[in-house]
């Protein structure tokens, strides 16, 4: 009866584990450009994600972006 419970407990600890994969996404903040107007630079934040973007939405209201990675390689550009 202890090996059976032993066994299941392990599956079940091996299935939580294994569906939450450590995902590490590298920010860069950028100088992009200069305003004219009142001469202060431009900043911009850079995402590098460790797969590729399959899928992005952004809502302009709450300020948020959703992307979907799928496969591929770190840093890897092409189309959707």
């Amino acid at each position: 009866m202890k090996f059976r419970l032993v066994i299941l407990l392990a599956f079940i600890y091996a299935n939580l584990n294994a569906q939450k994969p450590i995902i590490t996404i590298k920010k860069t903040d950028d100088t992009i450009g200069t305003n004219f107007l009142t001469a202060e630079k431009i900043k911009a934040s850079s995402y590098i994600f460790p797969e590729k973007i399959y899928s992005f939405e952004i809502d302009t209201i709450s300020g948020l972006a959703m992307v979907h990675t799928r496969g591929g390689k770190e840093g890897q550009v092409g189309n959707f």
